[in-house]
């Protein structure tokens, strides 16, 4: 897959590496190479990574022009008509594992994915889109392949002036709210993903967060024959919540050298009068910003970067107040160079949870100091008992949902802390009218004595 991966960008094409057998991207997001090339070393690192990736190439602008005529199942008619036909006989045509059609084709307008508008089944891949590309193996174990006579190629005959004409011609409000209520009742495997974006576009263009996106369309997507996997709802989430934010401002080309990117980020830090020191896309089972400043961490959820007010709220979680933006200007360009000097980290789902517990304990003791209390605890206070610092679980968790909008699960909670070492031991604890009672508390591992 490697070498044909590298052909692919030496024609100038744009790729991304695919789960094996699969059609969903392995990488967090692929919007940013709509508009910056893949590079040999990129293509080099992720192969070398997952050496049986599927291979996608990006279409519309990012390759040229890339513009892809998606025929559905072996079985489909269209088109019927003997122009037509010979119009895509001039295509570079690949036979999908599914069994179905792709025409490659080269344009010059700037036109965007579509599902069904050209006909029944019959779906295009243009700016925004990406395809599934030969020696790629579908899940049913058989090969993406071109037909005989046709190759991998940087020259592709134009689109058809027809089938552009379809693709702009305006559709009516009415049919639009029609297909929304038939999208909303699930949709089979081969639109799935397709309509799970539009889906996704739609919600977070009404300001809905990207958490609260991900969890519509986890409930949406049991209505699906067969269902997406949550992994796949989440990341499609994630990439469309970008490419929401970078549709707004012309994206830069290039990646940013060391230099340039602690230059982007004193810039971020004079405007808003902070000390910004890094930012981190931390991809895992639930993927999120996080913002160093000076020697705070602030959260954000991904999908939520391109509002002003919640990076903001954000910030302010961590006791961080950035400079307020003005009512005229525009938050997108400041989003946009933030992404463009993110770092990406992986990390797995236990080590995500054990952060996120530790980030809302370090966050309760700030907000709720621990006292000395001798030998008994005040009630619901953390407090310094026996040279240990120790809390009571339901107040943290009532400071978790007051504070981070996150409902734990307490059950869930007790074993997290006992999987991350945590100690808990029956205390006697004094309640506001002197009295005492005895309470389970628990001390976390870094401050808790031993001896």
């Amino acid at each position: 897959m490697l070498n044909t991966a590298l052909s692919y960008i030496r024609n100038g094409y744009n790729v991304i590496p695919l789960r094996p057998n699969g059609k969903t991207p392995i990488i967090s997001s692929w919007v940013e190479y709509q508009g910056i090339r893949v590079t040999e070393a990129d293509v080099r690192k992720w192969w070398g990574r997952w050496p049986k990736a599927n291979i996608a190439v990006i279409t519309g602008a990012a390759s040229g022009g890339l513009a892809v005529i998606d025929v559905d199942g072996d079985d489909n008619p269209w088109p019927q008509e003997p122009d037509q036909k010979y119009d895509l006989s001039k295509a570079a045509i690949v036979k999908t594992g599914g069994g179905g059609r792709h025409y490659w084709f080269r344009t010059t307008g700037a036109l965007r994915n579509t599902a069904g508008k050209i006909a029944n089944k019959v779906d295009f891949r243009g700016d925004g889109g990406y395809v599934v590309a030969p020696p790629s193996i579908h899940e049913s174990g058989r090969p993406y392949q071109w037909v005989e006579g046709c190759e991998l190629s940087d020259e592709l005959a134009p689109l058809p002036e027809w089938v552009a004409g379809l693709l702009i011609a305006p559709e009516s409000k009415e049919k639009t709210g029609e297909e929304l209520i038939d999208m909303l009742d699930g949709v089979g495997e081969g639109q799935r993903n397709d309509t799970a974006a539009r889906l996704a576009g739609r919600y977070l263009g009404l300001g809905m967060s990207g958490d609260e996106v991900t969890k519509l369309l986890i409930a949406w997507n049991q209505s699906n024959i067969p269902p997406m996997t949550a992994d796949e709802i989440s990341k499609t989430v994630v990439s469309i919540a970008r490419r929401e934010l970078l549709k707004h401002v012309e994206i830069p080309t290039g990646n940013l050298n060391d230099e340039q990117r602690w230059g982007a980020l004193k810039k971020i830090s004079e405007k808003f009068e902070i000390d910004l020191q890094d930012i981190v896309f931390v991809n895992g089972e639930n993927p999120y910003y996080e913002f160093t400043i000076g020697d705070r961490k602030a959260k954000l959820p991904t999908g939520s970067l391109q509002y002003y007010h919640r990076w903001a709220a954000a910030l302010e979680s961590a006791k961080v107040l950035p400079r307020p933006l003005p009512k005229k200007e525009s938050f997108y360009e400041w989003a946009q160079l933030m992404h463009r000097v993110m770092r990406e980290v992986e990390i797995d789902a236990d080590a995500t949870i054990r952060g996120e517990i530790e980030d809302w304990i370090d966050a309760y003791f700030e907000a709720h100091p621990p006292v000395e209390n001798g030998s008994l605890i005040v009630f619901n206070e953390p407090t310094i008992h026996d040279e240990s610092t120790w809390f009571h679980k339901p107040s943290l968790e009532r400071f978790i949902k007051m504070w981070f909008g996150t409902v734990t699960e307490s059950k869930k909670l007790s074993q997290e802390f006992a999987k991350m070492g945590y100690t808990r031991k029956v205390v006697r604890q004094k309640l506001e009218n002197n009295d005492t009672k005895n309470v389970k508390m628990y001390c976390s591992h870094n401050r808790c004595n031993r001896s």
